[in-house]
């Protein structure tokens, strides 16, 4: 905090020429100090008493809260944001930054699905050119806004490029119809190719057939960026709910032992007629014990049941109807990489946005002058460092020496850890339930203030927390294996309607 509401030389010497008297002086450098940090003016009731003291401190200024409430509705510090404007050379958002805004959105939305991504990068492009930045709500809606509209401008170029013709053809291959197997011709599709012998060479013939006549359409997406394409591909995820409801049907009942089940259960979940229509019609009989599919089953066979549902999913999983949550951590990063012709086209604009040469010789000769001057810094600086020495030729760092315990910080161990005892509390209690109270944990995460991305957010908050509070550092926590374990059964959940805690079992 002491680095970032420090109040310079320059700044004082800002402060003095814009104020007058000792409240708006500090009126201003709140003002000014707290743009610096955010990028947006805000008023002194939103600034923690904490800050507020330390800027005053440091412009040696007393601190009365009611006086800034007084400076706050003023006309000094409309005058003010004017002043603090000129001096760091801002521009308010106007109707140019809001075109500036929603231009970088749209560009934004062509490579970027996620609504955080967007805002991230509209915010880099705002700050770089100098304005200041919205209400988080004008971010959020305008980058939900371009990227709809975006979404949909492809979507239309898709469409209007595939014809009446294209269009009819792509949807018959959803339509059952008069297949007795009751499958759909993308059904086959899907499915691996048959082996290589005298039978399987004509299928395999037919299915390349099939699949070329498909491919002429493919010409259509190599306008669209790769990003989309994926998107796409996830949102047209063909698995039916139908499906969905067997595969929970069949969890909710895997530890009965009957060998029949009915289709109403014993549980919460029951299942209709439509929701075994995906069950091949070899598997008809054996799943449900009728020989002809007009006749209504009213149970299924538990077991054949569970193998059909099991090797369903397994061709779900093959054709990528199906997924795994968090699965993609275990592909091949190579995949994930950006194209190569998307690079070459946008290294130029990341270079001037990250301030780094994307030429080969000036890249090579900008690291190299700032390795040269990490070292000179360090061969400077390494004398006033008391636990850094060279011994016989090598550089070796000492151990750092242990702080001196404050006095009274035993006591106050000992008080605590008796009232935490005689309570039945932990420290992670005490996360977990300050976090569901005060709800600390909403300031870890994406600048952009947008939900973060992280699984299990709140459990990771107080893992955090507790590592660095307590001293004992990331690298400990990690080594001790029953971390996670500890987080998840001391992290209480809550029943909406009668509000009781209860904890999760490991």
């Amino acid at each position: 905090m002491e680095r970032f509401y420090t109040v310079t030389d320059v700044e004082l010497a800002c402060c003095d020429s814009a104020t007058r008297s000792s409240t708006t002086r500090l009126g201003f450098a709140l003002l000014l100090k707290t743009y610096q940090r955010l990028g947006y003016f805000v008023t002194s009731e939103q600034v923690p008493n904490a800050i507020a003291e330390h800027v005053a401190s440091s412009m040696g200024e007393p601190y009365d809260r009611e006086n800034l409430r007084q400076y706050d509705v003023s006309q000094a510090r409309r005058k003010h944001l004017s002043a603090v404007r000129e001096f760091l050379a801002v521009k308010p958002f106007g109707d140019d930054g809001k075109a500036l805004m929603r231009q970088t959105f749209a560009e934004a939305a062509l490579t970027k699905e996620d609504v955080i991504d967007i805002i991230n990068i509209g915010i880099e492009t705002l700050v770089r050119h100098r304005y200041e930045l919205p209400a988080f709500d004008t971010l959020l809606r305008e980058a939900r806004i371009e990227r709809i509209a975006t979404n949909q401008a492809l979507y239309t170029q898709i469409h209007d490029a595939l014809g009446d013709a294209g269009r009819i053809f792509l949807d018959k291959l959803f339509v059952v119809g008069d297949d007795p197997r009751r499958v759909s011709p993308w059904n086959d599709i899907k499915q691996d190719a048959a082996k290589p012998t005298i039978d399987g060479m004509r299928d395999l013939v037919e299915r390349y057939d099939r699949l070329t006549e498909l491919a002429c359409h493919a010409d259509l997406l190599k306008t669209i960026p790769v990003i989309k394409i994926k998107q796409w591909a996830l949102e047209g995820n063909s698995l039916d709910a139908s499906f969905e409801r067997s595969l929970a049907f069949m969890l909710e009942n895997c530890q009965r032992q009957s060998e029949w089940l009915t289709l109403k259960g014993k549980g919460k979940i029951a299942l209709t007629v439509d929701d075994l229509d995906w069950i091949p019609e070899k598997w008809w009989k054996l799943v449900t014990g009728e020989f002809k599919r007009d006749v209504v089953p009213t149970r299924i066979n538990r077991r054949q049941f569970e193998v059909c549902v099991c090797l369903q999913m397994v061709r779900e999983l093959k054709s990528g109807d199906l997924c795994v949550i968090g699965s993609d951590a275990y592909s091949d990063h190579r995949n994930e990489l950006v194209p190569m012709d998307e690079c070459e086209r946008t290294r130029a604009d990341y270079g001037e946005k990250v301030g780094l040469p994307v030429e080969s010789s000036a890249f090579i000769k900008h690291i190299r002058s700032l390795l040269t001057e990490s070292a000179q810094q360090a061969d400077k600086t390494f004398q006033d460092n008391p636990y850094f020495k060279i011994v016989d030729g090598r550089p070796k760092l000492g151990r750092q020496e242990k702080k001196e315990t404050p006095s009274g910080f035993k006591q106050l161990d000992d008080a605590l850890r008796r009232k935490l005892d005689g309570m039945g509390l932990s420290l992670l209690d005490v996360l977990a339930d300050t976090m569901k109270w005060i709800g600390w944990g909403k300031h870890f995460g994406p600048l952009s203030g947008h939900q973060g991305k992280l699984l299990e957010a709140d459990r990771r908050k107080i893992l955090t927390v507790f590592a660095y509070g307590t001293g004992l550092g990331p690298t400990q926590i990690a080594k001790n294996q029953c971390a996670s374990s500890v987080v998840r059964q001391s992290t209480p959940s809550y029943d909406g309607e009668t509000g009781s805690r209860y904890l999760y079992d490991d």
